[in-house]
């Protein structure tokens, strides 16, 4: 099976998940832990341009240190599915390692659904869904909001890949789609609606339609509401999003972390900080690499460095305060005369 090449933050995004997932084993080393990965794909890919090669987010689940007790991991694609499970178990024998062969929304809630009282009351649990663009439902997200069953109120940690970028280019530029796409630009749309479990999201599709809402105000609208809807819909008390872009700065997807811990807040903070610091190097190397070319084509010594490309290697990014989604921004799609 040929492996896909990935973007440099692909690989950021799970040294994020992997120095998470290690600091959650530890803090929770006096209780049972569970693994959840929902889209699980290939043991792993490698990085364009450089050829590295990059272990999957299951696999770092494995690598954790002390071990997560029990790693379950969902993958749709059969062959794909038994690719990972071949893998993984000739690489660790021994390990509780489940791979389910079917679609996620199917298969967790049917899964969690038969393990024993003790592991809603007892275990530490963390869900990765990693999905592309709308795959995910919300009665899953809400079916793993609710699992757990503990005194204390802590729930199932979510981290949602939620492809803020992506959305607008499924829906495509807000013109009348072509009577070939109509249906396609349709069906992604009731996909939202699936994975927000609301149409509120169309209104503001509508707005950046009539221009009242700019791209980049879109995008963040979007990740204010399903932020939004964890912490007001499903009781999460706090949610933390980063921001992953490529390496030119496009914006590609946030990830969003929930919690009801306040150890998980303070970790995750920290996480995000990290890796938000090595998504700006990603981005200022880029830079840099794209001048000295300039320079060179135009004949230009780099013995010393040139101010702007010393700025770029020296820049650190300033970070605002992260602040709580607020109420959601409503567009009335038909408004009354």
């Amino acid at each position: 099976m040929a492996k896909r090449g990935w973007g440099p933050w692909s690989r950021i995004k799970l040294e994020a998940l992997e120095d998470y997932l290690n600091a959650f084993a530890r803090a929770s080393s006096k209780t049972r832990t569970l693994y959840l990965d929902l889209f699980a794909g290939a043991p792993e890919n490698f990085e364009r341009g450089t050829g590295s090669v990059i272990a999957n987010s299951g696999k770092r689940a494995l690598d954790v240190n002390p071990p997560i007790n029990r790693v379950v991991l969902c993958e749709m694609q059969e062959k794909t599915a038994d690719n990972l499970e071949s893998s993984l178990r000739s690489s660790y024998a021994g390990r509780d390692l489940v791979v389910l062969a079917e679609d996620c929304n199917v298969a967790i809630p049917r899964y969690l659904s038969q393990l024993s009282i003790d592991w809603r009351n007892y275990a530490a649990i963390f869900a990765m869904v990693d999905q592309y663009s709308a795959e995910i439902s919300w009665k899953t997200l809400k079916y793993l909001s609710t699992y757990r069953r503990n005194k204390r109120g802590f729930k199932v940690e979510l981290w949602l890949y939620f492809g803020h970028g992506l959305l607008p280019r499924g829906l495509g530029r807000g013109d009348a789609p072509s009577e070939s796409d109509e249906q396609r630009v349709r069906e992604y749309a009731d996909r939202i609606d699936e994975m927000f479990g609301t149409k509120q999201w169309r209104e503001l599709w509508r707005a950046r339609v009539d221009g009242a809402l700019s791209g980049a105000d879109f995008r963040g609208e979007l990740v204010n509401l399903m932020r939004w809807r964890l912490e007001h819909e499903l009781g999460y008390r706090t949610t933390l999003p980063l921001e992953f872009t490529n390496e030119n700065g496009n914006p590609i997807y946030t990830v969003i972390f929930a919690t009801s811990n306040n150890t998980g807040e303070k970790i995750m903070s920290s996480v995000f900080n990290k890796h938000g610091d090595a998504l700006q190097k990603m981005r200022n190397a880029h830079k840099a690499s794209k001048l000295l070319q300039k320079e060179e084509a135009q004949g230009v010594s780099s013995f010393f460095e040139s101010e702007e490309l010393t700025g770029l290697l020296t820049q650190q990014e300033v970070r605002e305060p992260l602040l709580p989604p607020v109420e959601p921004f409503r567009y009335p799609i038909n408004p009354k005369p």
